[in-house]
């Protein structure tokens, strides 16, 4: 165990180290930024209300220009409103940022020459492999709490409304990220090049959000008159159970955000069961495999 966190620590380091800091550091200041200067926030005329000005929204003709309007909106939907941007925010280019930043920690770690060094060493072959897994998800997973909680505290100290849906919302996301990223180490051990393994997941990624649909029109598929449609679609409804949810999770992240409670958990048993698989297979192969 020592020396998995000796590998989750030197994956940091080597992160913010090849100007991941910047990458980081936009990670966290895009949201903030526009939650502190962009939309400003005061007291409501009513008890529970708040009225924002949005400039950069909706602008009224007038004889002396455009004038930015006020609206006054409930202090709990508001906060969720503006949460629901936030944690789009981390699900979507937050995500992408990550990949592309932590694509590359296990094709360094296996390049030629430095394989031989790494694993010449009195370790064991599955804390190398785990701790370039562990230390890209707990860098996601440290920077997403820190954009979520700095958003959520910049809103109480304006509104007095604290939302700790959003951290559960973020955890959320969080998990389809570990999910990505698992598919990320396996196409980098395949290929050793962190440009294919960062796409490959991008396309995983796509492809798990297209079956996500298929799945919802399942039933229309399988009653098509034609075969190939019944067939194509049964394939689609067998790979949607075995990869990651990420549609659901999406989905789900949202509704935890606005209140509605999960109401299932399929989505995340299945999708941490599939995390855990590949990896379990990931790393039998890195141990079978000869450098």
């Amino acid at each position: 165990m020592r020396a998995l966190g000796i590998f989750v620590l030197d994956s940091w380091v080597d992160a913010l180290a090849r100007k991941a800091s910047l990458v980081v550091g936009l990670l966290i200041a895009v949201p903030l930024l526009l939650i502190a200067v962009a939309l400003p926030v005061e007291p409501g005329s009513t008890p529970g209300t708040v009225r924002i000005t949005l400039p950069w929204m909706i602008f009224l003709e007038e004889p002396g220009g455009p004038r930015p309007i006020d609206r006054e909106l409930p202090v709990e939907r508001f906060v969720r409103t503006v949460n629901t941007f936030v944690v789009g925010f981390v699900s979507g280019w937050g995500i992408l940022m990550a990949l592309f930043l932590t694509a590359g920690l296990l094709p360094r770690t296996l390049g030629r020459g430095q394989a031989e060094i790494v694993l010449s060493k009195p370790v064991p072959r599955w804390s190398v492999y785990l701790g370039r897994y562990f230390g890209a998800v707990t860098l996601f997973l440290g920077a997403s709490l820190v954009v979520i909680l700095a958003v959520a505290g910049i809103l109480w100290g304006r509104t007095g409304f604290f939302s700790a849906r959003a951290v559960l919302s973020v955890l959320l996301v969080n998990l389809v990220f570990a999910a990505l990223y698992a598919w990320t180490c396996l196409l980098g051990l395949v290929s050793e090049r962190s440009g294919l393994a960062v796409w490959g997941a991008v396309l995983v990624w796509l492809l798990c959000g297209f079956l996500g649909r298929v799945h919802t029109f399942y039933p229309d598929i399988a009653a098509s008159p034609k075969l190939w449609v019944r067939v194509l679609g049964g394939v689609g409804e067998a790979l949607y159970r075995v990869l990651p949810r990420t549609g659901d999770l999406a989905d789900a992240a949202l509704e935890v955000l606005w209140g509605r409670g999960l109401g299932w958990t399929e989505p995340i048993w299945a999708t941490a069961l599939s995390t855990l698989t590949l990896l379990s297979l990931s790393v039998l192969w890195f141990y079978r495999r000869d450098y």
